[in-house]
């Protein structure tokens, strides 16, 4: 049968591998997804589930720490860089810090861009629709603002792996610059545990 890219990607999501368009049940469960240490968080088990400190201008660039571990820190309203625009108007845009206003490649990986944000998935379920502004009851859910005020949820999608935010459609005029309110994930992964090593003390014998 014909290849088939949704019925592809629905699959791997399930564990599977893909060899043709059959059913899914015909093909073998395995590991389909390449990981790199880089990309494994350690320290997901540090992450606050609720009572986020940070809500507002004055903690913007401030860090969490947690068991003498730095994990988050927190940006406030930065300014997002738009990507490639049509019209005037740019349906990807970037968390790059510095930001600019002028639209950049979305070929490559720019220098600055900002990745590994955390979202709700790890907030406490009672506090699921709280986003990172709301004053008092903190969330993790980003909040995107611009000139006029906060931009409906409904209207984009941000990829918080990745730092990128799109629109569908034509997306949002270059002219009107957009904010975004997030926390990000700076604690160790994999490979940073790999690379720091371990010390201490060992006492007895092995068999």
């Amino acid at each position: 049968m014909p290849f088939s890219k949704e019925i592809k990607s629905n699959r791997i999501l399930q564990g599977r591998r893909y060899t043709q368009a059959l059913t899914d049940g015909n093909e073998a469960f395995t590991q389909v997804l390449d990981l790199s240490a880089n990309e494994i968080y350690s320290q997901q088990n540090l992450l606050p589930t609720s009572s986020l400190p940070y809500s507002g201008s004055s903690q913007n660039g401030q860090t969490i720490t947690v068991s003498g571990e730095t994990i988050l820190k927190y940006w406030y309203r930065l300014q997002l860089t738009p990507g490639p625009s049509s019209g005037g108007l740019s349906s990807a845009w970037f968390m790059i810090s510095p930001p600019t206003a002028s639209a950049i490649t979305n070929q490559v990986i720019q220098p600055g861009q900002l990745t590994n944000f955390i979202s709700n998935k790890y907030i406490t379920p009672a506090k699921a629709n709280q986003t990172a502004e709301t004053a008092g009851d903190v969330g993790y859910t980003a909040v995107l603002r611009d000139s006029t005020g906060p931009v409906t949820d409904q209207d984009f999608q941000f990829d918080y792996k990745m730092g990128v935010l799109n629109f569908e459609g034509a997306g949002k005029s270059t002219s009107n610059p957009l904010y975004l309110t997030a926390y990000q994930y700076i604690g160790k992964t994999l490979a940073s545990d790999a690379t720091a090593g371990y010390s201490g003390s060992f006492s007895g014998s092995f068999q």
